[in-house]
């Protein structure tokens, strides 16, 4: 596909169901809420990685809905990974502490949440009803945002994943389909990878809950 049918498609994704879109905000707000005000780990836990495998499960089905079936694998993929962390609770999930590396996820989430792209809306609603759960980069925006918050205790599968996804997508994004809002993913990306270091052991990250 060239780029203007990437982008027709993208277009179209984006605006399959407005209320779909409403409602991954929702759930959203609702996971990020959570962190600050449910005391339960395990229910905590539970609303948090249950939302990740929502938003990449919602980009799959409307993906068959529009009949992209790459969009479709990848993101099967992501929910795939979701879900098992649903299963296994690799992730722990904790009140977050007002740092840099907090403040930085909480950005890179908001860019994600109002993504100011494809979607035809009045510009007073357009913030919670951009394409969040409808496309890959406003999608990937949130639950890298997400998982970055966890680190170092999070699940390596989804993170490697889900980066490497985000790597892909932030890169067709900027330099194939020229959507520069993209460059904040690839800047995430980046964030991520440096994440690495903590994630894997080589040094223990003390900043986060």
């Amino acid at each position: 596909m060239n780029a203007e049918s990437i982008l027709n498609a993208i277009h179209a994704a984006a605006n399959t169901s407005q209320v779909v879109n409403l409602v991954m905000h929702l759930l959203v707000l609702g996971a990020v809420l959570s962190l600050f005000s449910i005391s339960n780990v395990k229910v905590k836990r539970y609303v948090f990685d249950g939302t990740l495998f929502i938003l990449a499960a919602s980009v799959a089905t409307i993906s068959i809905v529009n009949g992209n079936p790459f969009n479709l694998i990848t993101f099967v993929i992501i929910a795939i990974v979701s879900i098992i962390e649903v299963i296994r609770g690799k992730n722990w999930v904790s009140r977050p502490k007002m740092n840099p590396n907090s403040i930085a996820c909480f950005v890179f989430i908001l860019v994600g949440f109002v993504y100011p792209e494809f979607v035809n809306a009045n510009a007073l609603v357009l913030p919670i009803v951009s394409p969040l759960g409808a496309i890959p980069c406003a999608t990937l925006l949130v639950i890298l945002g997400m998982l970055n918050l966890l680190v170092p205790q999070v699940n390596k599968t989804q993170f490697i994943v889900t980066t490497m996804l985000g790597l892909f997508y932030g890169v067709t994004g900027v330099f194939q389909l020229k959507v520069y809002l993209d460059i904040a993913l690839l800047i995430l990306v980046l964030y991520s990878l440096y994440n690495f270091r903590f994630i894997f052991g080589k040094r223990k990250q003390t900043t986060i809950a």
